[in-house]
C-alpha cells in the first residue's frame, strides 16, 4: 500500500519544494472552489430574490389598498349621482308642469294685447284731445286778437 500523499500545508511546513498535486486533486480542489463560489451566488441571489417578492408583496398591498380607496370613492360618487337623479324631475311632471306655463302664459298674452289695444285707444283719444286743445287755444287767441282790434278801431274813432 501506498502511504497517503501528503497535504499541501504539510509540504509548505516540511518545506517540500517538489511536491506535485495531482490532475485529480487539482480537479477536486477547483471543482469544491467553483461549487463554493456557485453556492454563494446562489444565496446572493436567493436573498435577490426574496427581497424583490418582498418588495413586489409591499407593492401589490399598496396597489389594493389604493384601489380599494379608489373603489370605495367611486362607490360614494354613483351614490352621490342616485341621490341626485332623485330630486329630477320626471317626464310627466315636467311636461305638466310646462303646459301648465303655457297656458298661463297664453292668458297673459291674451290680457296684454287687450290692454294694448285700450291704451292705444286711450293714446288716440288722448292724441285728439290734445289736438282738440290746441284748436280751442288757437280760437281763444283769434278771438282776443280780434277782441284787440276792435278796441283799437273804437279808440281811434274817439
Amino acid at each position: 500500500m501506498a502511504a497517503p500523499r501528503p497535504t499541501a500545508e504539510e509540504c509548505d511546513r516540511r518545506g517540500d519544494a517538489h511536491y506535485r498535486v495531482s490532475l485529480r486533486d487539482y480537479v477536486e480542489a477547483e471543482i469544491l472552489a467553483l461549487h463554493k463560489e456557485i453556492e454563494l451566488r446562489f444565496t446572493a441571489l436567493e436573498m435577490a430574490r426574496l427581497a424583490t417578492v418582498q418588495q413586489v408583496t409591499l407593492a401589490q398591498s399598496k396597489s389594493e389598498e389604493n384601489l380599494g380607496y379608489r373603489l370605495d370613492s367611486m362607490n360614494e360618487f354613483r351614490s352621490q349621482l342616485t341621490d341626485q337623479a332623485k330630486t329630477f324631475l320626471s317626464k310627466d311632471e315636467y311636461r305638466a308642469a310646462y303646459e301648465t306655463i303655457v297656458s298661463k302664459i297664453d292668458y297673459n298674452t291674451g290680457r296684454l294685447d287687450k290692454l294694448e289695444g285700450a291704451k292705444a285707444a286711450v293714446a288716440e283719444t288722448h292724441d285728439n284731445s290734445r289736438a282738440n286743445v290746441a284748436i280751442l287755444i288757437a280760437c281763444i287767441a283769434g278771438l282776443g286778437s280780434i277782441a284787440i282790434d276792435i278796441i283799437t278801431l273804437i279808440l281811434q274813432k274817439h
